[in-house]
């Protein structure tokens, strides 16, 4: 759907591998955490109790790194707040390991999750709405990102912080633009435009085989993400009663408005123009765009910190917006990622805690910091008044691309709330898998592929009914 954060293996020196975060998918495992703290207790010497934040997240390799700095930067920065972080294994992992304590009664003060999670925790009486929190310090939201901002709300009301937020983008290999006499500064800016260019850049060996494959289009770890992305960039909503934002969906909406249909159509056209790789996977695509044997690839601009990191001086890379499926297209993107969520633990000392730690994690320096480690945009437009910032952009400019497609999209384009993702993804892979391989034709796709996810909605809705 949205973000999910790619887990990168990616070739390092042609043998090493790093794991690292790259969006749009899981994050790769890990082991870490932030130093243990202590109990919520007044020591024997009469100091002030320490309140003891509980902090379950889902960031391995790079991001990782630096979520941890973060985290040991709040608890240094006071005497009164230690957090205890504790990484939980890919969203997915997390949001079960949350639906058990839920059950069981013993929940973390805050939880981070991917955004395909966010319509099942705005209806889940466990979790505090940050709004509350919000309204009673009248806490300022005006210098945070509005198009952020809508993804997370529901009827005026902020559910969770936006933390760490990306958009898909297109990563290209400069070098090859302009072997193929291609401008190296002229990224494609629709699926067409993306075909014309792959044809002149790809290669083929004296047996047929493709050398150099102009762009890398099936992406099993991102399929539905992509998918969901180019609806809205068509200005169609993915799902019926306002993409589940006046109330809940109860059946998808692409099948019916045509622009599913056109995103097969043109994925197909794209794997008969003969310019893309039969890669799947995030590890093999990222591997044939880092060795040069690639020049295009979508992707989520959370792993650009680790594409930069990896390819070093090898090529230069260009990053540009993701391609339209048509030319007058007139949506926009929707942000991706996850979202530091509260849970009502009851304790109200833990909750005012919780939310200055969250605060601190959303604040502008922290955000700038954040956004030059790993490739998420901040969520705060006060970041970019920093100089850390305006120095990253000037040095990098690779990070502008997702920046200015998340500016010239509108909160309108809020993207769709359905409690189902998580479940959908499948479903997603395997109808593009057969449409790609002729085994469906696009028609019979959506049709198939609606039937699966309006079976998997209703099923959804009936088991988790409204009170």
């Amino acid at each position: 759907m949205k973000e999910k954060i790619f887990s990168l293996g990616i070739l390092l020196l042609c043998i090493t591998m790093l794991s690292g975060t790259f969006s749009g998918c899981t994050p790769s495992s890990s082991g870490g955490q932030a130093s243990s703290s202590p109990n919520n207790a007044t020591s024997a010497a009469g100091k002030q109790a320490v309140t003891n934040v509980t902090f379950w997240y889902s960031m391995g390799g790079l991001g990782e790194k630096a979520l941890q700095k973060m985290i040991n930067d709040f608890n240094s920065s006071q005497s009164d707040i230690h957090v205890d972080a504790k990484y939980e294994g890919s969203y997915t992992d997390a949001m079960n390991k949350l639906k058990n304590s839920i059950k069981g009664g013993q929940l973390p003060d805050v939880v981070q999750l991917g955004d395909e999670s966010t319509r099942f925790m705005m209806e889940n009486k466990s979790v505090l709405p940050l709004q509350n929190l919000i309204d009673a310090e009248k806490y300022d939201l005006s210098t945070l990102e509005p198009n952020i901002l809508a993804f997370y709300s529901l009827g005026g009301k902020l559910y969770s912080m936006p933390f760490n937020n990306s958009t898909p983008i297109l990563y290209y290999n400069k070098d090859l633009f302009r072997a193929a006499g291609l401008d190296p500064e002229n990224p494609p800016k629709t699926m067409d435009e993306l075909i014309a260019y792959g044809k002149k850049i790809a290669k083929k060996g004296s047996k047929g085989n493709l050398q150099v494959s102009g762009c890398e289009i099936n992406n099993s770890d991102i399929n539905e993400w992509l998918f969901s992305e180019w609806m809205c960039l068509q200005g169609l909503p993915f799902a019926n009663n306002d993409n589940g934002r006046s109330q809940r969906s109860t059946a998808v909406a692409y099948d019916q408005n045509g622009g599913g249909l056109k995103i097969l159509q043109k994925l197909l056209e794209v794997q008969k123009s003969g310019t893309a790789s039969s890669a799947k996977t995030i590890n093999d695509i990222f591997g044939r765009f880092a060795s040069g044997q690639s020049a295009m690839m979508l992707s989520s601009s959370a792993g650009l910190y680790t594409v930069l990191t990896t390819i070093g001086s090898t090529f230069e890379l260009g990053t540009g917006p993701m391609p339209s499926i048509s030319a007058g297209d007139k949506g926009g993107i929707s942000v991706g990622g996850a979202a530091l969520w509260m849970m009502d633990t009851k304790d109200f000392d833990r909750q005012k805690a919780a939310f200055e730690f969250i605060k601190f994690m959303a604040s502008p320096e922290q955000q700038a910091y954040w956004c030059g480690q790993t490739g998420y945009f901040p969520v705060t437009t006060k970041s970019y008044d920093l100089p850390e910032m305006k120095q990253l952009l000037s040095e990098k400019p690779q990070f502008k691309a997702a920046i200015d497609q998340l500016h010239k999209s509108s909160p309108q384009n809020q993207g769709v709330l359905i409690g189902t993702f998580p479940e959908l993804t499948q479903q997603y892979e395997d109808v593009i898998n057969k449409v790609l391989s002729g085994e469906w034709t696009p028609e019979e796709g959506i049709k198939n592929v609606a039937g699966q996810a309006n079976k998997t909605i209703a099923e959804y809705n009936e088991n988790n009914p409204l009170d």
